[in-house]
């Protein structure tokens, strides 16, 4: 029994002493090497040349380019509808029509008043009465002015007496006063005359306001388009200025959607966007961006709120949208046919600068880099030392460092 206690002691000190030996032969294989420390776990990629965009995904609201409401312009009653709402019109086809009755009083008796007016102008500008009074005493005025200035010739020859002379001047002072009484009366009888041709006008212009009103009755559409609200129905009285229908131009759509102020920056007139929607099944619309706000809005999220500007999108062509459908738009903010791209996780930021480890021969090779368009899963590096098909370390550990031997998990790419 002594004897086997003994040999196992004997077998124990030997184990020892060959785990120590391998320690320190591996040591030394490890130092020879070039190897500091423990390896560093990771997993791998590769870079990858590729075509790259970076988007903006959001959802905005279908409207259409040009709308318009259309309104009531005399107050009455609604006798007929002549469309409905979804029914395709054309500029000047009749929507609905109004009824007329009062109005078409309204015109008879003004019609009366055109057809007195035109009397009176006629009578007031045919008569020559005051024409020829003035002509007369002008004559008999030039008459009397003759011989009044004959008699004080005679007069101051002795030829007459001035009692005579006087008698003359008599004649000649009655003349002149006929004569302006004359020019007086000629010019009242102008007066009159441009009394009649102003009313007359009146009259006219009245006739033309009830025959212009009497077209309105006939409600028309002012624009090509789709009729998307009826707001009244037939023998309804309506008051002017009432909205009774909207027109929209359902071919010639938009979309409104609002970017929030940390991407807005990117967005420019002109970006090309791919437009989808529940509405629209499994198409899928080209579009652009055609407008980009001045100025933000408050929008509610949540319980939160955001600032976000106004982005107007044109769809391309004819589609399945309609007004008011929501749709789903991916605006391509940057573009790049080649780029050198990585996995996000294989980008680290360390001391102000964006790094990725590139490993060859189970050593990383850190290597800085600039960021450029930044896509969904991808995002370009740019660095003149990569190539594509380096491979890289993802989500590089703290530890990881420029020289560090590695260990990549899997057996690496």
């Amino acid at each position: 029994m002594k004897r086997k206690k003994k040999l196992f002691a004997v077998l124990a000190i030997i184990a020892i002493i060959i785990v120590i030996v391998l320690a320190v032969v591996m040591g030394k294989k490890n130092e020879a090497s070039g190897e500091s420390g423990q390896k560093v776990y990771i997993s791998t990629d590769v870079v990858v040349k590729q075509a790259l965009e970076a988007t903006i995904s959001t959802k905005g609201t279908v409207h259409a380019k040009d709308s318009a409401n259309v309104y009531a312009d005399i107050s009455s009653e609604v006798t007929a509808i002549a469309v409905k709402e979804g029914d395709s019109v054309k500029a000047g086809d009749t929507l609905m029509t109004l009824d007329t009755e009062t109005l078409d009083n309204q015109i008879r008796d003004a019609k009366l008043a055109l057809q007195i007016a035109e009397l009176q102008y006629a009578e007031a500008t045919s008569s020559k009465a005051n024409k020829i009074a003035v002509d007369n005493a002008n004559q008999s005025y030039e008459m009397a002015k003759q011989d009044y200035l004959d008699a004080q010739i005679l007069y101051e020859n002795g030829a007459i007496s001035e009692h005579e002379l006087s008698q003359y001047k008599v004649s000649y002072d009655e003349a002149y006063h006929a004569y302006t009484a004359a020019v007086s009366a000629q010019g009242a009888d102008q007066t009159n005359n441009k009394v009649s041709a102003l009313e007359l006008e009146s009259s006219k212009n009245a006739l033309d306001d009830l025959l212009k009103l009497k077209e309105k009755s006939m409600i028309k559409a002012p624009i090509d388009g789709t009729v998307t609200t009826i707001g009244v129905e037939a023998y309804d009285l309506v008051a002017s200025g009432t909205a009774v229908a909207q027109i929209e131009t359902t071919k010639d759509l938009e979309i409104e959607t609002f970017i929030g102020e940390y991407d807005i920056n990117k967005v420019k007139v002109g970006q090309p966007v791919k437009i989808t929607g529940y509405g629209v099944g499994d198409s899928v619309y080209d579009g652009s961006v055609t407008f980009v706000g001045s100025s933000a809005e408050v929008q509610s999220v949540g319980q939160s709120t955001e600032r976000s500007v106004s982005v107007k999108v044109d769809i391309q062509g004819e589609t399945a949208f309609k007004p008011n459908f929501t749709a789903d738009v991916d605006i391509e903010v940057a573009k790049s046919e080649a780029a050198l791209t990585v996995p996000y996780e294989a980008v680290a930021y360390r001391d102000g600068q964006n790094y990725i480890f590139t490993v060859s021969d189970d050593i990383a090779h850190m290597i800085p880099v600039e960021l450029g368009v930044e896509g969904e899963i991808f995002i370009e590096v740019i660095a003149d030392a990569l190539q594509d098909g380096d491979v890289i370390a993802l989500d590089p550990p703290i530890e990881l460092e420029d020289g560090s031997a590695v260990n990549i998990i899997g057996g690496g790419l």
